[in-house]
């Protein structure tokens, strides 16, 4: 597969950079469950958003975004040493929007106005498309399950336009024209569907061709997050309700019925997400008294505190499971700037296949 002539500078590997520094194993206080930091805070370190991948495959390594200094750098954090490889670092990197393909083949970013590629085993950066500057991009990058298609949102006057474009070709297809900036937006895994986030918390959906767009109907509020099931049928998101006095809810609309129910309600999760199977969730709350990750079951729709966050802003912890559902990993700056940190949960969630 050929790629567009490079416009940046090829990068040759570099060699693994421990992080002794950053890597320590703790006792939380709140539970006294074994938490692992994973970076150092003394530079700030980010996953991914989602729908973008960041975890690994077999869930032992990620996709960071590290800032040190006036540089962005993309690195691949092994977790079991703690060792992280920079895979490529340039000034104009955008943070939101790295993701790593379904086979964790390629990692894609923004450059400034460019959309570039590189191949986690031979990491030298290629421009895949080249953006129009007055059309920034307004959500993260979204790559389809089909491993060579990413979906993106690009900014248009007061609202935004969705197109996709295959890993190599320079052949963007437009998909949806939204009145409204896109803030997330994810491809269907199994149907030819994508669905969108606007910034009032509407979730709409419509066809690959441009068909058919629909507003998700739901109750009174708004979608804070939102994550396809694995199987394609359903929409699962976090919804906040017009009224305050409320619980934040997780709910599920189904795709052909339009049947739209209660999941679970939570205690106020700002961020949250599904394992595998959906059949357990994990959240950030953003409660003052109680600033902790927590994991709820979908079963009992009981909630257990995994360890706090610390994180003033719980919405940026945007906590994960790894594919097997074994451990989660999560964002906060409680040791001073924003640092990975890992949990295992392997004593209170069944493994899931990877």
């Amino acid at each position: 597969m050929a790629l567009a002539p490079a416009v940046l500078a090829a990068q040759p590997p570099r060699k693994p950079e421990p992080s002794a520094a950053g890597k320590m194993r703790f006792l939380d206080r709140a539970t006294e469950f074994a938490v692992t930091r994973l970076t150092s805070p003394d530079e700030e370190s980010r996953l991914p958003l989602s729908p973008g991948r960041g975890i690994s495959r077999r869930g032992d390594a990620a996709l960071a975004i590290r800032r040190r200094d006036d540089r962005r750098q993309l690195i691949w954090l092994e977790f079991g040493s703690g060792a992280g490889r920079v895979l490529a670092e340039s000034p104009g990197f955008d943070p939101l929007t790295a993701a790593l393909t379904s086979d964790d083949r390629w990692i894609l970013a923004a450059d400034g106005a460019r959309l570039i590629a590189l191949q986690r085993q031979n990491p030298r950066l290629s421009t895949v498309a080249e953006l129009d500057p007055a059309k920034p991009l307004c959500a993260p990058l979204a790559p389809s399950a089909d491993r060579v298609t990413v979906f993106f949102a690009q900014s248009s006057g007061a609202g935004s336009e969705i197109h996709s474009l295959r890993i190599g070709q320079d052949r963007r297809l437009p998909h949806h024209e939204c009145g409204e900036p896109v803030e997330e937006l994810a491809p269907n895994p199994r149907r030819a569907l994508v669905a969108w986030r606007t910034r009032s918390g509407a979730v709409w959906a419509g066809g690959l061709d441009g068909s058919r767009p629909r507003r998700i109907e739901m109750p009174e509020g708004r979608v804070l997050q939102f994550y396809w099931a694995a199987g394609g049928q359903a929409i699962l998101y976090l919804f906040e309700p017009a009224d305050p006095a409320k619980l934040v809810e997780i709910r599920e609309q189904q795709v052909d019925s339009r049947t739209d129910s209660l999941v679970a309600k939570t205690s106020q999760f700002a961020s949250f997400a599904p394992n595998a199977d959906a059949s357990a969730f994990v959240g950030a709350s953003r409660s003052k008294a109680s600033p902790h990750i927590l994991l709820l079951l979908r079963k009992t729709m009981r909630e257990l505190t995994l360890c706090e966050h610390g994180e003033q802003d719980a919405a940026a912890c945007r906590p994960v499971f790894t594919p097997d559902s074994q451990s989660v990993v999560f964002t906060s700056a409680m040791h001073g700037k924003p640092a990975l940190y890992l949990a295992g949960v392997e004593k209170l969630i069944e493994k899931t296949p990877g």
